[in-house]
């Protein structure tokens, strides 16, 4: 990962398709990390009336998944800091939040 661009260069309004429906748990992990994001917290309310009114929530827009999705996020400063590892190299970071996602 280092400085590479997690996104490989897609535009931001990209769509996303997962094939699953796994958003509002996904959000909720990620919150774990980075409660005080203020894109999160946005698309975790966003989602969270998608799902009351039975909208899907994917595909979703690249741009969302890079302001929220912390597994593109690992070179991230905040990101990095949330997980106690601010110096680490992004692959290590990325490891660690993965490590976090399977015990969740």
């Amino acid at each position: 990962m280092g400085h590479a661009d997690p996104a490989g260069g897609a535009a931001p309004e990209t769509l996303v398709c997962s094939g699953h429906e796994y958003t509002a748990s996904n959000l909720r992990f990620a919150a774990t990390l980075e409660p005080a994001n203020p894109a999160l917290i946005f698309r975790q309310e966003a989602v969270a009336e998608a799902r009351r009114m039975g909208r899907p929530t994917v595909p979703s827009r690249l741009s969302d998944e890079l302001s929220t999705n912390p597994f593109l996020r690992a070179d991230m400063a905040p990101l990095r800091a949330a997980v106690g590892m601010p110096d680490a190299p992004a692959a290590e970071v990325f490891a660690e939040i993965r490590a976090r996602k399977d015990r969740f």
